[in-house]
């Protein structure tokens, strides 16, 4: 039995224990790290800069992506068309958009799981105005570049590297401050730089507000968990991403300035006792969906084997 994930922090442990031991032998699986091909992205992309309504957009140019989706030039995503999957997994709605937008094959969501962490802090962290993770160039990097130089030059800034395919070899150089008409060595003392951390709770707690101006993306986890640790949010507002956060986060345009985000996240400031609210109330419904997501996965999986042990 061959299945498909892109909920990648899911564990297959939890996945496993639906099955009986001996179907269990017969498992094999496949996890993609996204699943937005960026040729459908584009497609999509270019309709919205006409209409500025995502919904609208994805209607018009579904046909088109069910097209890409058939196609074999999806890549190391393996399109359920191109693969002969029992099921797959997909960690979106928005997500399915790209892969199976007609819901032809046989699929469910489960949103990627997510929990406050009770850990004790470990680094010592200091309190800073502003924390971006890994800011690639598809995480909106060119956009937090504009943001640092220029309109947060007097906030503190903590960016988190990240282990695999950091983004700070290229990016560091153009944080560089002027120093009497030199480019200094260092980056500016407003800015810490910290690599992989465990305790992302604890970076949260000590955030006043999580930048993520990201350009793609499928759900957006790193948006959610800030939510859960009541810690602001500025992300734009791709559909995936709002399917974590809801209203509890600070949504800004995709096409936004880098003046528009300085001038947003200021304002936000002033609000953040009606935020708190907004971010508890979203933290106790996606607990709820959450336990609810589980529950359908384990009798969809029930079914999927039911289905598997009549045709053999």
């Amino acid at each position: 039995m061959l299945f498909y994930t892109s909920t990648v922090n899911v564990s297959l442990r939890l996945i496993f224990s639906f099955f009986s031991p001996r179907t269990q032998r017969t498992l094999r699986f496949k996890i993609t790290t996204t699943i937005v091909p960026i040729d459908s992205f584009l497609l999509l992309l270019k309709e919205f800069e006409q209409s500025n309504n995502w919904e609208e957009s994805v209607r018009k140019v579904r046909p088109q992506l069910m097209e890409l989706a058939r196609s074999e030039n999806t890549g190391v995503l393996a399109s359920p068309f191109c693969v002969e999957y029992d099921f797959s997994i997909y960690n979106s709605e928005w997500g399915k958009e790209f892969i199976d937008p007609y819901g032809e094959k046989e699929n469910i969501i489960l949103h990627p799981l997510i929990s406050r962490t009770n850990e004790l802090p470990e680094l010592g962290l200091q309190p800073v105005d502003l924390t971006i993770v890994n800011p690639l160039p598809n995480k909106g990097g060119a956009l937090f570049l504009a943001l640092a130089n220029f309109h947060f030059r007097n906030r503190k800034i903590r960016i988190l590297a990240g282990g695999y395919n950091s983004a700070m070899p290229k990016m560091e150089p153009f944080l560089h401050s002027l120093e009497n008409g030199l480019l200094e060595s260092k980056i500016p003392d407003n800015i810490e730089v910290l690599g992989h951390i465990e305790n992302m709770s604890e970076v949260y707690r000590n955030t006043e507000i999580l930048l993520h101006p990201t350009r793609v993306d499928s759900y957006g986890m790193t948006a959610l968990e800030a939510v859960f640790e009541n810690c602001l949010v500025a992300t734009t507002d791709i559909p995936g991403v709002v399917e974590g956060v809801g209203d509890a986060a600070l949504k800004i345009p995709y096409f936004a300035t880098p003046h528009d985000w300085a001038e947003k996240n200021s304002s936000t400031l002033e609000q953040k006792h009606l935020w708190s609210e907004k971010m508890s109330q979203r933290t106790a419904f996606i607990k709820n969906r959450q336990a609810e997501e589980v529950a359908a996965l384990e009798q969809f999986l029930k079914t999927i084997v039911r289905k598997r042990e009549r045709e053999t």
